[in-house]
């Protein structure tokens, strides 16, 4: 006879360490803070807004350097805000390289 897992108690899981895991320790059942106000912009938008190259964003992504580019399912997304105080940072950079 098959147990019936109660869906109001986690789920464990093995590791391979040998520990049990939760399931609600995941990262994937971790709740996302919505952002009001704010969107997602596709890949193709944030280029727009940089007027960076797509070899140079994917290169800046690479190295943990750019605007915080994540993986939404197979593509890849920007935070607006994320992207326009990326921006603002690189500006400031910039200003105070000159003084």
């Amino acid at each position: 006879m098959k147990k019936i897992q109660d869906p109001t108690k986690p789920r464990l899981s093995n590791s391979p360490n040998g520990a049990q895991r939760s399931s609600k320790d995941s990262p994937a059942s971790t709740p996302v803070t919505a952002r009001r106000g704010d969107r997602l912009l596709p890949f193709v938008e944030i280029l727009e807004i940089t007027t960076l190259t797509e070899g140079s964003i994917r290169w800046l992504r690479h190295k943990g350097e750019g605007p915080r580019i994540f993986r939404l399912h197979s593509r890849l997304v920007a935070w607006e805000s994320d992207v326009i105080s990326w921006i603002e940072e690189q500006a400031r950079q910039d200003e105070l390289a000159r003084a």
